[in-house]
């Protein structure tokens, strides 16, 4: 089970994550509204690009602590193993400026026509959890008083 810090660690850096991707939601809503189609070629390097790969880079990182820490949540765990490796590449490519523009490693996450839906519940999960586990210390901590 993870200590206190590490679990308020990892929330901190899910907020984070959490405030980029909804910046990304509005960029979605401007869309809808302008009823323009997203095309991924013309937007990745614009605000809708980049607060998608900037959430879903931080979201891997929230990933990888739950692995590390074999923190396993039923029932997203066969989604998350199903994304982990291509999002780990998606981060490595956002953080890490690649030879290609186009690189591999960006389009691997995006040749599983699942993943959009995956990652979004995936992270929805993940902050029920973390508010869960922070309300039941905060329970155990008030009875030990």
């Amino acid at each position: 089970k993870m200590n206190d810090e590490k679990l308020m660690t990892l929330h901190r850096h899910f907020m984070w994550c959490n405030i980029i991707k909804k910046h990304f939601e509005v960029e979605v809503k401007k869309s809808i509204n302008s009823k323009s189609k997203i095309v991924l070629e013309e937007s990745i390097a614009d605000y809708y690009g980049a607060y998608m790969s900037i959430w879903y880079g931080m979201l891997f990182g929230v990933l990888e602590v739950l692995k590390n820490e074999k923190i396993v949540i039923p029932e997203i765990e066969n989604d998350i193993n199903s994304i982990y490796d291509s999002l780990r590449l998606y981060r490595n490519a956002v953080f890490h400026p690649q030879p290609k523009y186009w690189s591999e490693k960006l389009l691997k996450i995006i040749e599983d026509k699942d993943s959009v839906g995956k990652i979004w519940k995936v992270h929805k999960r993940i902050g029920k959890y973390l508010l869960e586990e922070m309300q039941e210390r905060t329970k155990l901590r008030r009875l030990k008083k």
